[in-house]
């Protein structure tokens, strides 16, 4: 058995109670505090095995800059995953209200848009083309852990909008079909209104974790 078949089962058996306990958490009928306590321990647990993400600028040098988009993305990050009941229900009462930004995130897996060139390991951007490449993006799962191919997808696309972007260009790396062990990839800035998913390319992202 491979490497991410075997973790997938430990973190499917994870994953599984931190759903458990963000049900519960969530329920509106009446819980008995001890279920209450043991669900809040578990979310706090699942937020203590956070992703890690890495965010570089292309071009010059923004050091302080990357990190701030990192800190605002894990800002929203532990927004989005409260540990108490309380704070779990307002966040999806919000979520309920608001308009889901991210979801306006175009993702592409394994494919450059038209424009994006890809030479030898080297991204580049062809004149006239509707893209700005704005920076490199790299989220691993925790230590000794993988991450569902669908979380990976939404993470990248609320990372993407707090460094400015609306398109991100990724590959998933050691992945089975649900799982992997995180992705590598590229934030875009373009026009999508002159974006044509009929003309992207297929191709591997040139960088590994």
């Amino acid at each position: 058995m491979n490497a991410p078949s075997t973790m997938r089962g430990l973190d499917g058996l994870a994953g599984s109670w931190c759903s458990l306990a963000a049900t519960l958490l969530g329920e509106a009928s009446p819980v008995p505090p001890i279920r209450l306590l043991s669900a809040a321990l578990i979310l706090s647990a699942c937020a203590a095995q956070k992703h890690s993400v890495t965010y570089t600028s292309i071009g010059d040098a923004q050091i302080a800059a990357d990190s701030d988009v990192v800190k605002r993305y894990f800002a929203d990050y532990e927004r989005r995953h409260p540990a108490s009941r309380v704070e779990y229900v307002r966040e999806r009462e919000r979520q309920a209200k608001t308009p889901n930004r991210a979801q306006d995130v175009r993702v592409l897996v394994d494919a450059f848009p038209e424009g994006v060139e890809e030479r030898e390991g080297n991204l580049s951007i062809k004149r006239g083309s509707p893209h700005r490449l704005l920076g490199r993006v790299v989220l691993s799962a925790p230590s000794r852990s993988v991450l569902s191919r669908q979380e990976i997808v939404d993470e990248l696309r609320h990372l993407a909008l707090e460094a400015g972007g609306n398109v991100v260009m990724m590959s998933f790396v050691s992945e089975t079909q649900d799982y992997a062990f995180g992705a590598v990839g590229y934030v875009l800035e373009s026009d999508l209104s002159l974006f044509d998913s009929q003309k992207t390319r297929t191709g591997k992202i040139p960088i590994e974790i």
